[in-house]
């Protein structure tokens, strides 16, 4: 492992390099090198990430909006759980069971009626919403996500930055990083910053660069809140909170 002075002169690097390629004025490869030092360097374990590949992998198109809201929302009910903790989870199963059995435990924190779930990708993204919605009105009001750019970085970049800025990015392969985990890291970190984005919001590759870039950048405000629900705090805490939150409804 590499000592925290080496990692950090090569991630300070690899921003000089990119500024200095938004001006025009370098290569992308000489900012791809940097990338692969860093990520080598981060441990012995991982591949660097690689910085040739222009895409994603795939993995459950279609999906990648809906795991960026659950992931949202997740740490918005319950702070505490460890972002590993989720990425390991859905890969246990199937893209579609992880949803559809994330989305029943989110309403059942919620104290809201099971429901009977379609298969269909926008019906998903619509139960999605309703559950965010239903913790905005009962526990906490929260804001959409803004001061999202209008182009987004390369991966190899939007990857240094966050590792630059301290955010784990859970168990994830740096040689064939997947589309999904890719949303759920985004969603998890907008979360913690105390925003949502709708599924729509996060659909396609291009969407989460801009999301992934406007973190990096700082136009989207991503920073941890002093938040009222404080990070170790429990489900069950959050639950007592939305029962108080009900019982003053209905003593109106």
């Amino acid at each position: 492992m590499a000592s925290a002075d080496k990692l950090k002169g090569i991630a300070d690097d690899v921003t000089r390099l990119s500024e200095q390629q938004q001006c025009g004025m370098l290569k992308l490869q000489d900012i791809s090198n940097q990338v692969d030092q860093l990520a080598a360097a981060l441990s012995p374990r991982t591949r660097p990430i690689n910085s040739s590949a222009n895409n994603l992998d795939d993995e459950g198109p279609g999906f990648e909006g809906i795991f960026f809201s659950l992931a949202n929302l997740e740490r918005l009910l319950v702070p505490g759980t460890p972002i590993s903790t989720f990425i390991l989870q859905r890969r246990k199963v199937s893209p579609f069971d992880f949803i559809m059995k994330t989305i029943q435990q989110h309403r059942t924190a919620l104290r809201m009626p099971l429901q009977n779930l379609d298969e269909e990708i926008l019906s998903l993204e619509a139960c999605v919403n309703e559950n965010f919605n239903e913790f905005s009105k009962s526990i906490r009001p929260i804001q959409s996500v803004k001061g999202v750019p209008s182009v987004g970085d390369s991966l190899p970049i939007i990857l240094a930055g966050l590792e630059q800025m301290n955010f784990d990015l859970g168990p994830i392969d740096y040689w064939a990083f997947e589309k999904i985990d890719f949303a759920i890291i985004l969603g998890y970190y907008t979360g913690a910053a105390g925003y949502y984005a709708h599924p729509d919001f996060a659909r396609t590759e291009a969407q989460l660069r801009q999301l992934g870039t406007g973190m990096i950048r700082g136009t989207c405000l991503i920073r941890e809140l002093e938040e009222q629900i404080g990070q170790g705090e429990s489900l069950e805490t959050l639950q007592s909170t939305l029962i108080s939150t009900e019982s003053d409804k209905s003593r109106k």
